[in-house]
Parts: C-alpha cells; sequence; structure tokens
C-alpha cells in the first residue's frame, strides 16, 4: 500500500501509551508458557521436576571490561531464559535493568533532590552508581521463576557463568541451601574455548618446521584448532545417529578420539568411517575431506 511512513515522534508516542499494557501481557504470556513447560515435566513422570534454561543478556554498551561485569558504560541490559525441556522452546523469563529515567533529570534541573529509582514517576529499576553483572540479573531470574514454584535444574551460557552462579545463588539463599544449579556451557562458546587452547599450547619444535615464517606457522596452528573442534563435533553427531544413549556414547567417544589422535599422526588404521569420517583410502580420508587442512599447507604424512 501506498501509505506515508509515520514519523518517529509519533511512534515513539503511540508506544509510550501501550507501552504498559504490551509488558503485562509479555510477562502474563510468559508465565503461561512457564507453566505448560512445568506441567509437560509432571506428566513424564522424572523425579526431578525442575526445569533446564538457557540464559543470556544483552546491553548497549560495546566496552568491555572484564569477565562478569556489563561494560562501564552500560545503562540498559535486558536478559532472555529459554526452556530446554521441550520441543518448543519458550521463551519462559525477562529481565530488564535500567539505569536511565527522564524524569530525574527534568526534577533535579528544577532544583529537587531526587534519586533513582526511589522518586515518584522513575522509569530506572537499578541504582546507577551499581555496575549491571550477569549474576544480579541470574538472580532475579531466579527469584521470577520461584514466584510461579519453578527451579531450575541446569543452566547453559556462555563463558560467563554469571547468570548460573546468580540463579545457585539465589536458589540456596532464599529456597533451600542443598539445592545444587548445574552449570552448562553452550557448543559454540566451548568450541572457541577448544581452539584459543589450540593456539596457546606449546608443540614440538620439529611440528610446524616446514613452514618458512612464523606467521604461517602460527596460522596453521589456528587451523589445526578450528579442525579439531569441527571433528570433535562430527564425531558427536555421528555417535548421536548411532544411539542417543549418553553411557553408550561416552564409551565410544573414548575410542573415537583415539582413533582421531592416530589419524592426525598419519595412521588411520583405527579410523572409522561412520564415527570420525575416515576411512583411511585417498580420496575419502579426513586428510581429504578437511577444508582447514587443505588450506594450512600441512603435510598430508601427519603431525
Amino acid at each position: 500500500m501506498d501509505m506515508v511512513s509515520p514519523h518517529l515522534t509519533s511512534l515513539q508516542r503511540i508506544t509510550n501509551k501501550v507501552g504498559g499494557e504490551l509488558v503485562v501481557y509479555n510477562h502474563r504470556d510468559m508465565r503461561i508458557k512457564a507453566r505448560a513447560v512445568a506441567n509437560a515435566i509432571k506428566m513424564r513422570g522424572v523425579t526431578d521436576e525442575r526445569v533446564n534454561v538457557q540464559v543470556d543478556g544483552r546491553y548497549n554498551s560495546q566496552t568491555y571490561g572484564r569477565r562478569g561485569e556489563m561494560g562501564l558504560s552500560a545503562t540498559q541490559v535486558v536478559s532472555f531464559t529459554r526452556e530446554d525441556n521441550t520441543d518448543y522452546k519458550f521463551c519462559i523469563d525477562m529481565v530488564v535493568l535500567d539505569k536511565l529515567c527522564s524524569t530525574a533529570q527534568w526534577l533535579k534541573g528544577r532544583g529537587y533532590n531526587v534519586r533513582c529509582p526511589d522518586h515518584a514517576g522513575c522509569s530506572s529499576n537499578f541504582n546507577a552508581a551499581d555496575t549491571m553483572t550477569e549474576k544480579e540479573l541470574g538472580k532475579r531470574t531466579a527469584e521470577n521463576l520461584a514466584m510461579q514454584n519453578i527451579l531450575v535444574n541446569h543452566v547453559t551460557t556462555d563463558g560467563d557463568a554469571g547468570a548460573a552462579q546468580g540463579i545457585q545463588e539465589y536458589t540456596r539463599n532464599c529456597i533451600n541451601p542443598n539445592m545444587t544449579v548445574t552449570r552448562l556451557p553452550d557448543r559454540s562458546h566451548l568450541g572457541a574455548v577448544q581452539v584459543r587452547h589450540c593456539r596457546k599450547a606449546e608443540f614440538t619444535d620439529s611440528m610446524f618446521a616446514h613452514f618458512e615464517s612464523k606467521a604461517q606457522a602460527n596460522r596453521a596452528k589456528n587451523l589445526l584448532g578450528r579442525d579439531i573442534q569441527y571433528r570433535c563435533a562430527v564425531i558427536v553427531q555421528n555417535l548421536y545417529k548411532i544411539s542417543n544413549n549418553v553411557s553408550s556414547m561416552t564409551e565410544s567417544y573414548t575410542s573415537a578420539i583415539q582413533a582421531a589422535i592416530t589419524c592426525y599422526g598419519g595412521d588411520c588404521s583405527r579410523c572409522t568411517y561412520n564415527i570420525d569420517a575416515c576411512n583411511g583410502k585417498p580420496g575419502n580420508d579426513w586428510w581429504s575431506k578437511s577444508t582447514f587442512f587443505r588450506g594450512s599447507g600441512q603435510p598430508r604424512s601427519g603431525f
């Protein structure tokens, strides 16, 4: 339709009128979905009826201080919690921390001594002098879920485990001091850690001696780390296709890793194609299929 786009000011004014209703509707919808997840877990008859969640936050700052901090210039942050117990992956909670308040600035300009978030009409919910951390987000997430009689069992987070620490602290201090919340790393960040460890590892001098410069050797190390990351993912996926039983996967994974280690050394006698994607035959082995090795310049004889 040939319609004139509204002005940003008009859009903001209309949004301000219905913003409160949208917040109420969203929170009600998340509570309904959280209760549906809790009922689904209860119907399965499992002994532990706690939910497994994924938690991550996003904030309006591109300045990173250190792990556990949101950045020195962050004034707003939002955290989303997604459940892992059903195939729907519902968002069951959202926490918003906000330091911004235009009302306080208006009142201070007229001589009133006000302090956020304790004055009337304040739009912020967090003290401007406090540091926004994912641990605080985790505490508030656990509190919101506990008000619905929903407890957390496993928490999947990124490299910063602050959200899991916050949920654990609230659970032990306010619900049950003996209850444990387990933190699980997500696969993307776990794989990135694996690549960094390979980059920092101390290799023998002869392992990358055929490269002419140190820059080429460092590039080969980085590609080796990415290849190991990718191959581990392939092994896990293939084992899951064979059997989704964790115990049997663990036993097979140990032998698969040993076969991969010997394969990197140039010996493919222990390789199994349907597990580690290598059968030792030229053109159908891992050295021929790996994109990272083809670009690294590493000779086929192995490491």
